[in-house]
């Protein structure tokens, strides 16, 4: 995997969760995050959301990239089972630490394996692109 390939891939999964969680996010979730927390910083600081979403991308193209999947249906899967990894023990501590309904807590987890899912198959067609770069060969 050629450098390129990775940075192009970390660009092509940010692009997606920055549009995935700027223009469809507050559509499915039109009231926001279930937990209101009190020290909220107002306004938020944006670029440090853009740095995560770069981190996010960046770090799901290693994993594909290192990977051994191959194909959409595989990829999809890693995306999936990641995006689950990730969220369902977050929200457990937040649904042991806040009184939202149960709905409110556990509906991002399925928004995240869903977004994960498509993100990390972008990544892994941007990923399979470079391994038949014939400059690598």
């Amino acid at each position: 995997m050629r450098l390129g390939w990775l940075l192009a891939s970390t660009l092509v999964t940010t692009v997606m969760l920055v549009v995935l969680n700027a223009v469809l996010f507050p559509l499915v979730f039109p009231v926001g995050l279930a937990e209101k927390f009190v020290n909220a910083r107002e306004p938020q600081l944006m670029a440090y959301h853009l740095v995560g979403f770069v981190a996010t991308g960046g770090l799901l193209s290693l994993i594909v990239a290192f990977s051994d999947t191959t194909g959409a249906k595989d990829t999809l899967m890693l995306g999936a089972m990641l995006g689950f990894l990730v969220s369902l023990p977050e929200r457990l501590h937040l649904y042991a630490m806040t009184t939202a309904p149960a709905t409110q807590q556990f509906l991002p987890v399925l928004w995240t394996v869903c977004t994960w899912s498509l993100v990390v198959g972008a990544a892994g067609w941007v990923v399979a692109r470079g391994h038949h770069d014939p400059l690598m060969e």
